[in-house]
């Protein structure tokens, strides 16, 4: 992390005004998510970059990586993103993406359940699951992504179909890349924990010529999850990438990302009397021998991009992506008495049984897409435009064989008991499969953006895209074939006002449209279920203070999302049509920068409005969304008090929520209290401590209920200290 300089003033004399607004923008557009490809230490940030004299000599355009579709800085675009700095990963010692999102506005967890795993996250409060991208490109696999070749994360919070294509409702998640550059590095760290982690990752740059590099991240990790009995996570990965024509007008990238996941997963606790069970928070209802969850991912990514001068510019990227799983997991379901009934409230928990099943699955996802982007900039008359336009064609495929549930009877698993669950069980092999669901889905997609400059200050951004889907579903057990045609078209305009250079206020609308083809993926249906359409009305504005070293952004908004399905609560690997229509109204306040010369700031509050307006279940029109937390808030302030030490210390609150759709159960809120201490032992080494969940508070982290037959709840990690040694060689 680098020092806000003591002295401003002598600072701010060496900059032009003109240079100093340049560095900010160009870090800006970095915090974003887009690589630059002609600097030689590119990297996105989640705040101003303190201005030293190395900061305004950075004269790099973006590369086509990343977010380079915004129409303009993260500052001056009419939408809330928010972003997360590699920086700020490493302060807080977050090696996933969901460490990483912890301190994000109004984040919450799923549980996985009918083929939905990994990563799988609510942003304000409309699942995610289907908005994960990389480097701008989508990334649809269902599995845990690591950040060991992540330079920075950009959360774009609400619709942002018009940006990426299909998408959620409640916005989408972009981790931009670590690409070569042409200054050297190399850095090894190593990790170790209290949670029995061990983690190694090793990052390597190397110039191979005037304008080219190459860079090889590698990592391997193997942990337990702390108090919880048996968890396990095991993974590693390599992503080697070369890079052509750097700091020349044509670039060419080649990347190959690999990841493998080995783990036994946790599926929690049953629920009980409305809540999640009263026990202690390491038992473990799964079976520790034969529990498995184990991924594959293999991404390979090709990017041109050509500037034919200093306002246009043409980009082309293709990308083939392989993610195959294979889950073989016990959940607990529900909670019996020793007569067979639900268990009435004062049963004595030692006289209760939980029941268990093993929703499991084994297949392959592939994904292949080309994209062609062209930016342009231009005057007409007395009209300026920033002109973004771009094409995508693409093919998805899903083949997932689904086991025998093995739930109860002669071939099931016997039930055991609430307070000393048998992990040691064995259970029968799972051959029988009882469905084959394939999808395939071919994807042509074209929009265009324009900004519009039409007075001083004031611009206009209007843009559409239109985008077809073919989607085909069979089932090689049942027979069932289901054939589906979906057009889409997704506006957005806003209007921006930029009365000075710190200042940015903006009206906006803007649409998503998510067809079915990747929740036949989770959960096919019989039936093809209609697309999920959204549409957003945002009021915001995004502020610079302190001599533009700390920044801020307030947001009001309003989402109305319609054809959203839902697990049928008798199958839950059926979707249940039609879906229903949600709307969620919220404010977002943020704050992020220095307030002193030593001394950073990270803060941000969400409140959410949730309701379920429309509904083919009449008893759950008005009810809360599930899985949404009204209120959520966090905190990280960063303390150096010299050139050595670095103090760090956070806060993150998640209100109470409810589980189901009728708002029966609930999932207690809770308060984490986190912090970390770093030391510069020598030139290139870095010692550094994290604790995390400090009071070792019991929470649970995310949920899953479709009624009381049906459900769990999975519980947070405990406390956890983790050392960490950097080495630059």
């Amino acid at each position: 992390m680098h020092r806000r300089p003591s002295d401003m003033h002598t600072v701010l004399t060496r900059l032009a005004p003109s240079s100093w607004r340049e560095a900010l923008d160009v870090a800006g557009l970095c915090a974003a998510g887009s690589a630059l490809a002609s600097t030689a230490n590119a990297q996105a940030v989640s705040t101003p970059t303190p201005p030293t004299q190395e900061t305004v000599t950075v004269t790099a355009r973006p590369a086509p990586t990343g977010l380079a579709k915004l129409p303009e800085t993260v500052q001056k675009t009419p939408q809330t993103i928010d972003v997360i700095s590699s920086a700020q990963m490493k302060q807080q010692a977050a090696t996933s993406l969901q460490d990483a999102l912890r301190y994000a506005p109004g984040v919450t967890l799923n549980s996985g359940e009918g083929g939905a795993h990994g990563d799988n996250v609510n942003l304000r409060g409309f699942s995610a699951i289907d908005g994960f991208f990389l480097d701008g490109i989508r990334d649809p696999g269902s599995y845990t992504r690591d950040n060991f070749d992540t330079e920075g994360v950009s959360v774009i919070q609400g619709p942002a179909s018009l940006l990426f294509g299909n998408g959620p409702a409640g916005g989408a998640v972009n981790q931009a890349s670590k690409q070569p550059t042409l200054a050297p590095l190399r850095t090894l760290t190593v990790e170790t924990g209290t949670n029995d982690e061990a983690r190694g990752t090793l990052d390597v740059n190397e110039p191979v010529g005037p304008n080219a590099a190459v860079r090889l991240n590698l990592m391997g990790e193997t942990t337990n999850v702390a108090d919880r009995d048996y968890v396990r996570q095991r993974r590693w990965g390599a992503a080697p990438s070369l890079s052509l024509g750097l700091n020349t007008p044509t670039s060419f990238t080649l990347s190959y990302f690999h990841q493998e996941e080995n783990n036994v997963p946790d599926y929690g606790i049953p629920f009980l009397f409305g809540a999640p069970a009263p026990v202690n928070r390491s038992l473990y209802y799964g079976l520790k021998n034969v529990d498995v969850s184990q991924t594959q991912v293999d991404i390979v990514t090709a990017t041109l991009r050509h500037e034919f001068n200093d306002n246009i510019a043409l980009s082309n990227s293709f990308r083939y992506g392989s993610y195959w799983s294979n889950y073989r997991v016990t959940a607990p379901i529900y909670a019996s008495d020793f007569a067979g009934g639900a268990p009435a409230p004062g049963t004595p928990l030692a006289d209760i049984l939980v029941y268990r099943d093993r929703p499991s699955s084994e297949g392959l996802q592939t994904y292949l897409t080309d994209h062609t982007d062209l930016t342009a900039r231009f005057d007409t008359g007395w009209l300026s435009h920033l002109l973004v336009a771009g094409f995508e064609a693409g093919r998805q495929t899903s083949g997932f064989a689904r086991f025998d549930n093995e739930f109860e009877g002669v071939d099931g698993i016997a039930p055991t008991r609430l307070l000393a669950p048998d992990a040691n069980e064995t259970a029968p092999a799972q051959n029988t499969v009882v469905a084959h669901p394939n999808s395939e889905a071919g994807q042509v997609g074209v929009y265009l953006t324009d900004r519009i400059g039409f007075a001083p200050h004031l611009s206009l951004d209007l843009g559409v895209r239109f985008d077809r889907y073919d989607t085909t579903f069979s089932d090689s057990v049942s027979g069932e074939t289901a054939h589906r045609v979906d057009n889409g078209w997704t506006p957005k305009a806003s209007l921006v006002f930029t009365p000075t250079d710190t200042q940015t206020y903006y009206v906006s609308y803007t649409t998503s449209f998510d067809p079915a083809v990747s929740y036949l993926t989770l959960a096919p249906a019989t039936n093809v279920p209609p697309p999920q359409t959204a549409e957003t009305y945002e009021i915001g504005g995004k502020f610079r203070w302190l001599q533009g070293m700390l920044q801020s952004t307030a947001a009001l908004f309003r989402i109305d999302s319609a054809n959203i399905t839902i697990s049928d609560p008798d199958d839950p690997t059926l979707q249940q049509m039609p879906g229903s229509h949600q709307r969620v109204q919220g404010i977002e306040l943020t704050t992020s920068g220095y307030l002193t010369d030593n001394v950073e700031l990270y803060a941000n509050y969400t409140y959410l409005d949730p309701v379920i307006t429309a509904s083919s279940t009449p008893q759950e029109l008005g009810r809360t969304i599930p899985e949404v937390a009204r209120n959520n808030a966090n905190l990280w302030i960063d303390y150096e008090p010299s050139d050595r030490w670095q103090f760090g210390a956070g806060a993150n609150f998640v209100d109470q929520r409810y589980a189901d759709t009728l708002n029966r159960v609930r999932v207690p809120g809770y308060v984490l209290f986190n912090a970390m201490a770093g030391y510069q032992l020598a030139p290139g080494v870095r010692l550094q401590v994290n604790i995390q969940n400090i009071a070792d508070v019991k929470y649970f982290a995310a949920a899953y209920y479709t009624d009381e037959d049906e459900n769990h709840a999975v519980p947070g990690q405990g406390r956890v200290i983790t050392f960490n040694t950097r080495i630059g060689f």
